[in-house]
């Protein structure tokens, strides 16, 4: 689903509370129908501007996030709401998510087995480090189960995944902070 309306000028600085802002987005969606089950409130986004008069950067836009859990783990990729408001109202609602109904249950790699995969080809990660090295120690600071969503795709299913926060190492003893996404199912259950 998307709403664009154009002609509201973006240029005024949006008077609103990010507060005030979250609760005309959310009555704006279940209004019309446009909140489904398990969405909420993450964060607010800015656009700014500045101008010769006024250096200071001023907001313009604000971008109301509403992501989503099933069965209490959060969803990552893309499955999301996010709607735009200036000063003359909502301006935009973007919303691109798939529906899932429970399928069946699946065995879930270990810890462990999901943990030996973080360097492997499969996995993701990012670390904050401009330049990095081939990794060659990692150590875990954080990880929860998360699920993975690719709303753009026609997938039938949602990818549950291992998320990993941490340090990593290179070959040259440079450390830096990772995160990682790991599938979380087994092998065999991809056959």
């Amino acid at each position: 689903y998307v709403y664009l309306d154009r002609m509201k000028r973006e240029d005024i600085p949006v008077s609103l509370s990010d507060e005030e802002v979250k609760k005309q987005a959310e009555t704006f969606l279940r209004d019309n129908s446009l909140l489904p089950e398990g969405f909420s409130v993450r964060g607010v986004g800015y656009s700014t501007i500045e101008t010769d008069i006024d250096p200071e950067p001023q907001i313009v836009e604000k971008t109301v996030g509403f992501f989503r859990k099933i069965d209490g783990y959060d969803v990552y990729g893309r499955s999301d709401i996010m709607v735009t408001y200036n000063e003359y109202g909502i301006t935009e609602v973007y919303s691109i998510y798939n529906n899932y109904e429970l399928y069946c249950v699946m065995e879930c790699k270990t810890l462990e087995e999901a943990q030996s995969d973080i360097l492997s080809p499969d996995s993701w990660i990012s670390t904050d480090a401009a330049e990095f090295g081939q990794a060659r120690n990692i150590q875990i600071t954080e990880c929860e189960i998360i699920y993975y969503d690719k709303a753009h795709t026609s997938s039938d299913f949602i990818q549950p995944c291992i998320a990993f926060i941490g340090t990593i190492t290179d070959e040259k003893g440079n450390s830096a902070r990772f995160s990682s996404t790991v599938p979380a199912l087994k092998e065999e259950c991809y056959n």
